[in-house]
């Protein structure tokens, strides 16, 4: 797996000072929903070191469900490198979670980088 860092929130916005504000970040023991949990939001952040990124050329992304269905797949995605990093923020509108379980988010390149993150999504308490 690459070095990458990957965030699931609701939201992502670019605000006027060049800053990435994330809102809704999900934890990492998932989220409790009653079924179907329909998002009219979802948001993928996802940084790596320019290196890791280097030659890759456009990266796709994947949600796949419990079922190892796939949910959504980006078209190819540029991520925008600067000083060093590599930064991508892909929307999402809207994402429908219809089963509980482990939803798998892969970022993947033309030349071997691969990076997942998971996404639990139980039953309420």
């Amino acid at each position: 797996m690459a070095e990458m860092f990957i965030l699931l929130c609701e939201e992502a916005r670019q605000e006027a000072n060049n800053v990435i504000s994330l809102m809704g970040v999900f934890p990492p023991s998932g989220i409790k929903a009653v079924l179907p949990l329909v998002m009219p939001k979802f948001a993928i952040y996802a940084v790596a070191p320019t290196s890791v990124v280097e030659g890759q050329g456009d990266i796709k992304l994947r949600i796949t469900g419990p079922k190892r269905q796939t949910i959504f797949e980006s078209s190819p995605l540029n991520m925008g490198k600067d000083r060093g990093t590599a930064v991508t923020v892909v929307m999402i509108s809207p994402v429908v979670f219809d089963s509980h379980g482990e939803y798998t988010i892969t970022i993947f390149g033309q030349r071997g980088l691969n990076a997942q993150t998971m996404l639990l999504v139980s039953p309420p308490s």
